[in-house]
């Protein structure tokens, strides 16, 4: 029998593998034992953003996959996914690279009895119950990238003017539903124009309107100017202004802040994150910039805390003298 071998290293994306060869036992054993764990290991360690794990991924010819990486503490850590309709996972830690031989062996065998009861008496070993194995069949959006040619390795962001009027649809909405009414009322159902009533309606509607147009002003003067460089597996990136560019590093930066609304209000769809540097300076991160979404691959390894306000304005947040961070 022979096992589909694919590799992750720390620049892929966690969906992203090599292309899949076919590969005997010993071909197995063999890329297990040159592979290099301790380099792949410390520049996982070192990348701030979000990432795979160095990762060697065999599958033998019933579908059943062993996902072997190497964890903190020098040692290995095993993923055994069990093919079916609902597929069976276990997580199991064994001392070194000699130790998966074995595992390796029933895997390519197909003994999945003897496979689970090794991999039971291993150093440590977690089962996952049945209905985490459903919710993780259902809810997982799981899919498998080979091609390098898909993965984006730069990425620049700045405020699209589109992106914000969208974002402020409620807000519009509200803005000119007291005119649209009034209209309609006088040309359509031919009534009488109240100039006080309009003028009530108009101060009530835009109660709901002014707040997101405030936050969406405040965030562009903040971000409005501001173009933001990434290269994929680095940690600096560029601020770029009409007035100067800046280079930072990731790894200066020790805890972000997700501001976001505390309500449904139609302006909730406004965030913020605010980058904490060691030596306090603050660099504030509008989703209108940089959707959340990116902000959490682009830093997935900086220490996040979420802060609600009923509206979010833009503003540095108070630092003690032990640079940590108060919500106010």
């Amino acid at each position: 029998m022979s096992l589909g071998l694919r590799k992750q290293f720390p620049e892929f994306e966690m969906d992203e593998f090599t292309d899949e060869k076919l590969v005997t036992v010993d071909e197995a054993v063999n890329e297990i034992k040159t592979f290099d764990w301790t380099t792949e290991s410390r520049k996982s360690s070192e990348l701030i953003e979000q990432h795979a794990e160095p990762t060697i991924m065999l599958q033998n010819l019933k579908g059943d996959q062993l996902s072997i990486y190497s964890d903190d503490f020098k040692k290995f850590g095993i993923n055994l996914k069990i093919a079916g309709f609902i597929p069976r996972s276990s997580i199991s830690t064994v001392g070194t690279a000699e130790s998966i031989i074995d595992i390796v062996k029933l895997l390519n065998n197909g003994d999945r009895t003897l496979l689970i009861k090794k991999l039971e008496a291993s150093e440590y070993h977690y089962k996952m119950s049945f209905i985490l194995n459903v919710i993780t069949k259902f809810a997982s959006k799981e899919k498998t990238r080979n091609s390098r040619e898909t993965v984006r390795s730069e990425f620049l962001f700045k405020i699209n003017l589109g992106h914000t009027v969208r974002k402020l649809f409620w807000s519009i909405l509200f803005l000119f539903m007291a005119p649209v009414i009034s209209l309609y009322a006088v040309i359509i159902d031919g009534k009488e124009f109240y100039l006080e009533l309009f003028l009530w309606m108009q101060l009530v509607l835009s109660l709901f309107a002014l707040p997101g147009i405030i936050i969406s002003i405040n965030h562009w003067i903040n971000n409005g100017h501001w173009k933001v460089y990434f290269q994929k597996g680095t940690n600096t990136f560029f601020i770029v202004t009409p007035y100067k560019k800046e280079v930072f590093d990731k790894k200066d930066f020790g805890k972000r802040i997700r501001t976001e609304n505390s309500s449904n209000a139609p302006w909730n769809s406004f965030e913020y994150t605010t980058l904490v540097k060691s030596d306090g300076r603050q660099l504030h991160f509008s989703n209108l910039l940089v959707p959340s979404s990116d902000m959490d691959r682009l830093f997935g390894r900086i220490e996040e805390t979420t802060e609600k306000k009923g509206f979010q304005i833009i503003k540095d947040k108070k630092i003690t003298a032990a640079n940590s961070v108060h919500m106010s």
